[in-house]
């Protein structure tokens, strides 16, 4: 949900913004290639949900090489 925040945030005009979601529900039509019409509809059953998280369990940051390389890259 927080790349979902961070993409929503930075349109412009901001969109409407959900800090929390239940979870994700899907349901699947099937359609006709030639009219778009349905001809089948799987209904949302189970709902995908996991437990909410405020800060993620792991960092990135950047490999000691990436600098090595860029001085190198920067001097052709």
């Amino acid at each position: 949900m927080l790349t979902l925040l961070v993409a929503l945030r930075a349109q412009h005009p901001p969109a409407a913004v959900c800090p929390y979601a239940a979870g994700f529900r899907f349901a699947v039509p099937a359609v006709a290639r030639g009219d778009g019409a349905v001809r089948a509809w799987l209904p949302a059953r189970t709902t995908y949900a996991w437990a909410p998280w405020e800060e993620p369990l792991w960092h990135e940051r950047l490999k000691s090489v990436y600098a090595a390389l860029r001085d190198v890259w920067g001097s052709w």
